[in-house]
């Protein structure tokens, strides 16, 4: 983990991602490429990070990812 941010609870996750990630980027600018998992994918999410960090792309992870073991509770 490179950063987190807290907030209420009323702010879903693809909001708060925004304002993580304009924070994280000026901390750590040598990033370019963001893996994510579905919740971040969608037009409204990709235009607010295109407006603060044009130079960063988006890689929406699909799960399970080949070749890992899906730990998630069915």
């Amino acid at each position: 983990m490179l950063h987190a941010i807290v907030h209420p609870a009323d702010i879903q996750d693809r909001d708060g991602g925004i304002v993580l990630l304009a924070t994280l980027f000026g901390m750590y600018p040598f990033l370019k490429k963001l893996f994510a998992d579905g919740g971040y994918q969608g037009p409204d999410f990709q235009k607010a990070l295109a407006k603060i960090l044009p130079h960063l792309t988006t890689e929406i992870v699909k799960w399970p990812v080949p070749g890992s073991v899906d730990t998630r509770l069915s």
